[in-house]
C-alpha cells in the first residue's frame, strides 16, 4: 500500500467544505501506476473500470485550488 499523495493547498477555509466531499481514494486497479481517484467525483461516474476513475487531485479540487479565495 503506498502513502496517499500530498495536494499542496494553502490552509484556506473557504476550501474545507470542497476537502470535506471531494477526497482521494486509492483504487489499485487503475492504470500505469496511478492508483489514486477522487472518491466522490468516481462514485458520482458510477466508475466501475478503470477508463472512468476520476484521478486525483480531481478537476474540481484543482480548479478551486487554482482560484484563490
Amino acid at each position: 500500500m503506498t502513502d496517499l499523495p500530498h495536494l499542496t493547498a494553502p490552509d484556506r477555509p473557504d476550501l474545507h467544505e470542497m476537502f470535506a466531499e471531494h477526497w482521494p481514494a486509492q483504487f489499485p486497479l487503475i492504470d500505469f501506476g496511478r492508483g489514486i481517484a477522487c472518491a466522490k467525483c468516481t462514485r458520482d461516474a458510477k466508475a466501475t473500470i478503470n477508463d472512468h476513475m476520476v484521478l486525483w487531485p480531481c478537476p474540481v479540487v484543482e480548479k478551486a485550488i487554482a482560484n484563490g479565495p
